[in-house]
């Protein structure tokens, strides 16, 4: 049995036929059909829930890539913020000409410190971007994937 709903021209006309006159509007009659018609409406729904899923896990990919460049984008200004601290700190060190032995000291430390954080963002920064690049062609080939299978659907109908 599979559950097929008819326009309202239909139902008042068996409504009619039946002896029932109440005001049409649409129902949902149990009508006796083929296997290979039950086949074919199974088909269709396992298509559908599977199209379903492959639109969710495209969109979210495509959050996935949207974080991957916002943190791509925080990564280039953290090390650009860094390199220039860096470089104030040397220009004082140069400008300090090692008067305080203690303050030299301190600002060497921070400025190595520095270059570990531009170096490390660097290389974060180059992941993200060899992440967002996959992400973007697993993108662009499921979003292909799905144009493809709904052409597919659509001719076989």
């Amino acid at each position: 049995m599979v559950d097929l709903t008819r326009d309202v021209l239909y139902c008042t006309l068996l409504e009619n036929v039946l002896g029932e006159a109440r005001k049409p509007k649409l129902t949902t009659l149990k009508v006796p059909l083929h296997d290979s018609v039950e086949r074919r409406a199974s088909s269709v729904e396992r298509r559908a829930s599977a199209q379903k899923t492959r639109s969710e896990s495209f969109a979210q990919d495509s959050e996935r890539a949207d974080f991957s460049f916002l943190t791509l984008k925080f990564c280039i200004c953290f090390s650009s913020l860094c390199a220039f601290l860096k470089h104030l700190l040397l220009t004082f060190l140069v400008r300090q000409n090692e008067r305080n032995h203690f303050v030299t000291r301190q600002i060497s430390d921070a400025s190595n410190l520095l270059s570990r954080a531009v170096a490390l963002a660097l290389i974060t920064r180059r992941r993200l971007v060899r992440s967002s690049v996959e992400a973007t062609r697993m993108s662009s080939t499921k979003g292909k994937q799905i144009e493809t299978e709904n052409k597919k659907e659509k001719e076989k109908q």
